[in-house]
């Protein structure tokens, strides 16, 4: 079964959720800890939707960085 973006989303809720797993506390990218965060939360960053319990903990903003940065990788690639 394949699953969707959505249903890994869901997936990795529930484990939190029922305590299986734990919700990082601190940005794997630039190492600010979740209490220093002003605006915005942790974000958990799914590479692999096959594997929802498999994240990386990332801030607001590295995680936007990280897709903006991903997006002009893929431009560039197609241009080819």
């Amino acid at each position: 079964m394949i699953l969707t973006p959505q249903q890994s989303r869901n997936r990795h809720t529930y484990a939190v959720g029922k305590g299986i797993i734990s919700p990082g506390k601190v940005c794997t990218m630039c190492g600010i800890k979740q209490s220093q965060i002003v605006r915005g939360a942790m974000i958990e960053h799914h590479e692999d939707y096959q594997k929802p319990l498999e994240t990386i903990t990332l801030c607001c903003s590295c995680h936007q960085k990280l897709h903006i940065h991903r997006s002009r990788v893929s431009r560039i690639l197609s241009r080819g």
